[in-house]
């Protein structure tokens, strides 16, 4: 396949479980920018989260952040296709927090919240959670991790934004690889010309994959991209 758009995921992904990006990986993916593909970060991190990987892979087009709840271009400074959760709705969530006694983080830009996520040992009360946001308030629920709980406006994925952002710049679904690790990086995987999908992920994301590859504690993005001969 023609590869002319590379997306990658942070947590669990492109990052070990130190946070860090390898070496290897740092220099697989400037030596695919060289040759003009296009990379992007695709996270449910918010882009001030995001931007220490982006300045250092030195990358140069925008982020999808929040699991698709808007993209930011770092260069611009400027915040693209936001999909703002309904202020009423944040409102019943924080009732519901506060009956629940959950601490959420709340993601803001200009006063639109964009995404709240939960974190929380009790997977029984996120599920709890993710039924009330589904059902009484027909947001969109993802899950970054078996403890996280993302809830955005209805409608909002990084696949979604994915497609946004390929058709601005005129790229094929089918030019893209894309590499993620959970739940809520199986659409896009499904998506793309070629969906990676971690050895540590998860087995929605492993099954909406083209191809299973090593942990995300090896080079194995690196080494897939030597493999496809960007390096």
């Amino acid at each position: 396949m023609i590869c002319r758009l590379i997306v990658l995921d942070l947590d669990g992904t492109l990052l070990n479980s130190k946070k860090m990006i390898s070496p290897a990986s740092v220099s697989a993916l400037q030596s695919a920018q060289q040759t003009g593909v296009k990379i992007i970060l695709a996270s449910g991190r918010s882009h001030s989260e995001a931007l220490p990987y982006y300045q250092q892979l030195q990358l140069t087009e925008p982020m999808i952040c929040c699991n698709g709840s808007y993209l930011y271009h770092p260069r611009q400074r400027q915040i693209l296709r936001p999909l703002a959760l309904d202020i009423h709705k944040v409102e019943q969530l924080r009732r519901w927090f506060s009956q629940q006694i959950l601490q959420p983080n709340i993601y803001t830009y200009d006063d639109f919240v964009l995404q709240i996520s939960l974190i929380h040992r009790k997977a029984s009360l996120l599920r709890q959670t993710e039924e009330f946001a589904r059902q009484e308030l027909s947001l969109n629920c993802s899950w970054s991790w078996h403890h996280q709980l993302d809830i955005t406006q209805a409608g909002c994925n990084k696949g979604k934004s994915l497609l946004w952002y390929a058709q601005q710049q005129n790229i094929a679904l089918d030019e893209i690889i894309a590499f993620g690790d959970n739940d809520n990086d199986a659409g896009m995987l499904r998506m793309v010309g070629k969906g990676i999908a971690m050895g540590n992920g998860s087995s929605l994301a492993k099954v909406s994959a083209d191809r299973v590859i090593g942990h995300n504690n090896t080079d194995a993005i690196a080494d897939f991209l030597d493999a496809q001969g960007f390096r």
